[in-house]
């Protein structure tokens, strides 16, 4: 009986999150075309109450996106799909539409990839928000002039993907605990006051989802690494293509790739 119930919450929880996903694209939508028809007919002060609108928009999205990710890593789930493509094409895409996010608070961002591609299999959205999120937690707890440096390490049978900055860090005591579902760093707290704890805990799923891990190595006070190890060896299960997102060795960013990219940092 108590399993029944789990059940039924968690298809009325997914049933309410797709019926919220609807209305907030529309809102979305609807309010960036009116912006762009009357831009230059409004006041900057009313720019920003459409700006507000649009990213809170964003985040409601967030908070359903990362709702329903979190009931499907507490779910038996058949195998993501996965895709090959040049993962060092597609994270750079992945920075570069992030870097006016971390322009936005005065930290630098920069990218070291490798200059011959890597062809491997991967879920694209599913990777795309771990690693938004690692790129979100760097930015919101550096500082002005801090630096943030976005890495991939071609082993043998490994890809690994690095996101190091020089901001607050995370407390020794506290390491084993940051990927508790829910769980909020205490000195993230004094800092920042958004998140809801999720995010960390869905990056180690989408790791695992990829037969991989992710390790987070800190020192408080001067800095985070957090590393996903992913295996060159997962196979490809879709004939779907990811898209416009890489055509012909250019950077062609889709609205897909900059919509997802507006959700997971639309709290910074």
């Amino acid at each position: 009986m108590p399993e029944e119930k789990s059940s039924i919450l968690k298809d009325i929880t997914k049933g309410i999150a797709y019926e919220i996903k609807l209305p907030i694209v529309s809102i979305i939508s609807s309010s960036n075309l009116l912006k762009k028809k009357i831009d230059k007919y409004i006041t900057q002060e009313e720019q920003v109450y459409f700006n507000l609108i649009i990213k809170n928009s964003y985040q409601v999205l967030r908070y359903v996106e990362h709702t329903t990710n979190y009931l499907m890593l507490n779910e038996e789930q058949k195998e993501p799909i996965f895709k090959k493509e040049n993962i060092c094409d597609y994270i750079l895409g992945l920075c570069i539409s992030s870097e006016i996010f971390a322009l936005s608070k005065k930290v630098m961002l920069s990218v070291n990839v490798p200059s011959e591609p890597i062809i491997m299999a991967f879920n694209f959205e599913l990777l795309s928000s771990a690693i938004l999120n690692l790129l979100s937690n760097a930015i919101k707890h550096s500082k002005k002039e801090n630096s943030i440096k976005v890495s991939i390490i071609n082993e043998k049978d490994f890809v690994y993907i690095e996101v190091s900055d020089n901001g607050i860090g995370i407390k020794k005591e506290e390491l084993d605990k940051i990927f508790l579902p829910y769980y909020t760093n205490s000195s993230y707290s004094k800092e920042y006051s958004g998140g809801r704890g999720l995010g960390l805990f869905l990056v180690k799923g989408i790791a695992e989802m990829h037969k991989g891990k992710v390790e987070i190595k800190s020192e408080y006070g001067k800095g985070t690494s957090a590393i996903i190890k992913i295996p060159k060896n997962l196979k490809e299960n879709t004939n779907h293509s990811i898209g416009n997102i890489i055509k012909q060795n250019e950077l062609d960013f889709s609205r897909e790739l900059k919509t997802i990219v507006n959700i997971e940092l639309s709290d910074i």
